[in-house]
């Protein structure tokens, strides 16, 4: 078995394009769970919205999003890498009602107020990005804030147990920094969406991934945000050991999604 050199990965390449598209195809190659098709049900999306999109990465839900608003609706998103946003202009050049923008999410009030021509929103989403922001609060804030009466505020989230970091830390890579992500819907999410709206909706799904090839579970590994090269050896040798002996190597990565809505009167 041959297993790809490491030397062009390192610690916290979580926010790279290469990153990103390589956990998304290895989600969508071992996945039984869809998630876009999840995302797309709970969103309830209509003809004409304007949607706010924090941490949007290379536009996978923005050119999903965009033929069901419409060119009457809207799609502005900020994310911190510049490939990222530069692959969403070259493939949105055709698209007048899409903006993007490469900058830290931190500094989001001031992006609505300064760079995007829509400052109000049917609906504002983060999916798998407040969870690694240092001011996850000050964003909601911005988020909120920037919604319309009728506006609705959607964040998903990684939630514990995510078996894979659990088995990093086993083998000698405890990263405590990254504990607290698993915990970010109950501890943050959820007291703010019941402080701040009238209608609190959430939704906890289970997702394993079984991956029958050693080389993808060290590329998921080495795309996480947890990746450390000192554990990937041994992971490499427990992977091959499931796999050698039941066909494949599983791991469960489950998703929260939270809505918060406010009363219309």
């Amino acid at each position: 078995m041959s297993i790809m050199s490491s030397s062009k990965y390192t610690e916290d390449n979580v926010t790279s394009l290469k990153s990103l598209t390589n956990r998304l195809n290895l989600n969508a190659k071992y996945s039984k769970f869809d998630f876009h098709s999840w995302v797309k049900k709970n969103y309830d999306l209509k003809l004409g919205m304007n949607v706010l999109d924090v941490g949007c990465g290379n536009g996978a839900q923005i050119f999903d999003f965009i033929d069901i608003v419409g060119s009457q609706g809207s799609i502005s998103g900020v994310d911190i890498s510049d490939e990222s946003i530069e692959e969403i202009k070259q493939k949105s050049e055709n698209f007048k009602n899409i903006q993007v923008f490469a900058a830290d999410m931190n500094n989001l009030n001031t992006i609505i107020k300064n760079d995007f021509k829509v400052k109000t929103y049917d609906l504002a989403h983060a999916t798998y990005s407040l969870a690694y922001a240092s001011d996850p609060t000050g964003i909601l804030d911005a988020m909120r804030l920037a919604l319309n009466k009728a506006g609705r505020l959607i964040i998903t989230s990684p939630i514990d147990p995510n078996s894979l970091r659990e088995l990093a830390k086993k083998i000698g890579n405890p990263l405590p920094k990254y504990d607290s992500i698993g915990r970010f819907p109950k501890e943050v999410l959820e007291p703010y969406f019941r402080s701040y709206f009238y209608n609190v909706k959430i939704e906890v799904v289970k997702n394993v991934l079984s991956i029958t090839e050693v080389n993808d579970v060290i590329n998921f590994y080495r795309n996480t945000g947890y990746y450390c090269s000192k554990t990937e050896m041994d992971l490499i040798k427990y992977a091959q050991l499931e796999i050698e002996s039941k066909g494949f190597f599983s791991f469960e990565k489950n998703n929260f999604m939270i809505i918060g809505e406010n009363q219309i009167f």
